[in-house]
Formats: C-alpha cells, structure tokens, sequence
C-alpha cells in the first residue's frame, strides 16, 4: 500500500498509518495519553503537503509539542525528527560533492572535472606537530610509500629493532602486510591474544644464507638464535607504538592469501615459494572474513588504546599475480570490490566509533586521469602525494 502524501493524508489517523508504513510507531509514544501524537501527526501532514512554512519551523512545533517538564526524551519523537531531517537533507551538498563532477553541469558547483581538480576530502594547511598527534601504519606496499611523507612530516611512529633486515619503512619491523586477516592475526598476536607458529623458510639473499620470517614478509635474520631474540624485541615494540599512537592506519590491496595447515590457520605473508608446500594451502577472503577482520583490528585497537582512531583504506595497485583459475585483473576486481564492501561495511556496524574508511583506492581509480608509473601498475609520486594529502585531512 502506497499512502500520498498530498492527497490521502487528511486527518492524523490517517498520518498514523503512513507512519506505520514507516517504521515509527506512535502507539508506543511515552505521551500516549496526550494530544501531542495528533500535534505531530498534523504538523507532519502540512509539512509532507507542501503547506508548512518551513523544516526549521517543523522541528520547533513538534520539540514544543511534546515538551515536558521531566528530562526525559521521547524515543518515538527523535526517531521522526531523524527521519525527516535525513530526508529534507539527502542530496544537498553546497560544494557539488553528493553529486558525480562534470565540467559541463549547468549548476555550478558541479561545474568541476573528477580526474587531477577533483579532492574527495578537502585538503587542508595543517600544521600538524608531532608532539600532538602520532601515526602508527601497517599495511601494503602503498602503505609503505606513503609512510616516506609521514616519516618526512615527522608524523610517524618507529621504534628501532635490531638483529633483522627489512626493505620497508613500517613503525615497527612487521613488513609488508597486504590482507585485514593478516593484521587482526599479527595484533592479537602482538597482546598476547593468539599464538604464532614458528616457521621459517631458507634462502640466499645477495650471496649470503638467511632465514625469511614466513610472517613477516622480507624480514630476515642471520641465524634462528637472532630470529628468536628478536621475536621478544618486536613483540615489544609493536605493543607499545600500538598502545601510545593516536591514529592507526592500515590499507589492504589483497583477499587471496595461504593459511598454514597445522590446525591455525594462520595467513602467510607471501606464497610458500621456499616452504614446503604441503605445509600451507591457498585462501581467499571472502566479504563476512574481511568484514569481520576490519571488526577485530578495530575491537582490539580500542581495548588496548582506547585514545586511538582506526583508519582503514584498499590499497589501488592492482595485484602483480593470483593463484585463483581467473586471470589476475579479473581477480584484482575481485579482491578490491570485496576490501571496500567488507570494510565500509564494518565501519558502519562499529559500536567502538573509532572506526573509520579512507578511500585511497577511490582518489586514485576516480579522481586523477594519469597516476600510474612507466609500469602502467604502480602509482607515481603526483598520486602518491594525492592519497597522503587526503590521508592527513581525513585524520585531523
């Protein structure tokens, strides 16, 4: 049943039923007993009919209506408040935003092109000191070069580890981690929560033997004895940048990844090229596993740091490989369709509220019209600059 609101609406019985259709409920309106539900239902009516004066005046008449003298608030009454106001202010947007850009709009604050002019966030002159805000990172290769603008800033956390090489610039020397259940399994690991398995994998890096870290992606010791010394030294240094930062910022670029087959399931940093290979299988996140790692990162980070914000993005560079049957631009459509759905999902279900999306992969693909590098795969340092200047923006 459709109700019209400028037709059929023509006493508050009537505006009760419409409201019914809803999902607001007046009959269980704490004031009942009173006039005022066929005070709001009227003011409804005149207002969905055209013939109020306004939805500022609206809000006035009903707050006046079902004030009372006691300090509680009438639920029912909110709930219609937060409907109308969502309605009368879907789609507007002063700057143009709301609405997809277009250089040849009639309206002018569409009137802007979405590739290079085009900033999701409003870029900001900020003039951030380290001293009052602290950033602490993990996440892909992508994730890496923006932490060379964070590091240059002074916006990031590190803390020093010893006995192990590493390539990449991370806060602490946990690697490169590119999918959300790798990193809920490296925090929980990190307090305490899980136990990691001890693997390792052989192999000759510039003519000398080391040990890779199957955990921790290009992370290689000299011998295990420095292996294990090191494990307590990064067991601690992760706790603590955790436990002290204000921002944690992560962004993911894959779904496909290999879980070990000893009963953990824990996820590789990198195919087990130089493992046995019986001893892990390969794994693809789906949309309920991404949504519920980004859930864990969130939940863990808050029960540890509770002064810490939780900003998560999908990493744009497309994958290099996949180990599924589709070619690997079809599997990186894949990959990144489910990140941004698992993810923008659990920010919307967070009860913590220091859950946040940042859309890396949106300004890249959507807002520049020439980001990539010579290999037509990672980004150049115009984009680079891009995500990070949008990155420091949403944060503060």
């Amino acid at each position: 049943m459709e109700i019209e609101w400028t037709t059929q609406l023509k006493k508050p019985e009537d505006v009760l039923k419409a409201l019914s259709l809803c999902g607001v409920e007046l009959g269980e309106c704490i004031h009942q007993e009173c006039e005022k539900a066929e005070i709001i239902c009227d003011s409804i009516a005149r207002t969905m009919a055209g013939r109020s004066v306004g939805f500022d005046l609206l809000i006035k008449e009903i707050i006046q209506a079902c004030a009372v003298s006691s300090s509680e608030t009438c639920a029912t009454t909110r709930k219609i408040l937060d409907n109308l106001e969502q309605a009368q202010k879907s789609y507007i947007s002063t700057d143009g935003r709301k609405f997809w850009p277009d250089p040849n709009s009639h309206r002018p604050e569409n009137r802007i092109s979405r590739f290079s002019d085009y900033q999701i966030i409003h870029s900001k002159d900020l003039n951030v000191k380290p001293s009052e805000f602290s950033i602490v990172t993990m996440g892909s290769c992508f994730m890496n070069e923006i932490n060379k603008h964070l590091l240059s800033d002074n916006l990031l956390q590190t803390k020093h580890e010893s006995g192990s090489s590493s390539p990449h610039k991370f806060p602490a020397n946990w690697g490169t981690v590119f999918n959300p259940l790798s990193a809920q399994y490296a925090l929980e690991w990190y307090f305490d929560e899980r136990k990691r398995p001890e693997m390792l994998w052989r192999s000759s890096h510039n003519g000398t033997d080391c040990l890779y870290d199957v955990f921790r992606e290009d992370v290689s010791f000299s011998t295990l004895e420095e292996f294990r010394n090191n494990q307590y030294q990064h067991i601690l240094n992760a706790r603590e940048l955790l436990q002290s930062c204000k921002a944690f910022v992560c962004a993911f670029s894959m779904t496909e990844t290999w879980i070990t087959n000893d009963g953990n399931n824990y996820p590789l940093a990198r195919a087990p090229w130089r493992l046995n290979p019986l001893a892990a299988k390969p794994h693809t996140l789906s949309f309920e596993e991404v949504e519920s790692a980004i859930s864990s990162i969130s939940k863990i980070i808050n029960k540890y740091n509770k002064d810490c914000n939780v900003f998560i993005g999908v990493d744009p560079v497309p994958l290099h490989a996949t180990h599924s049957h589709n070619n690997s631009i079809i599997a990186d459509s894949n990959a990144k369709a489910t990140l941004v759905a698992g993810t923008m999902s659990a920010v919307k279900k967070s009860s913590a509220g220091n859950l946040h999306y940042v859309p890396f992969f949106e300004s890249i693909h959507y807002c520049m019209n020439d980001p990539w590098s010579s290999d037509e795969r990672h980004l150049n340092e115009k984009a680079i600059l891009k995500a990070y200047k949008e990155l420091i923006s949403i944060i503060c």
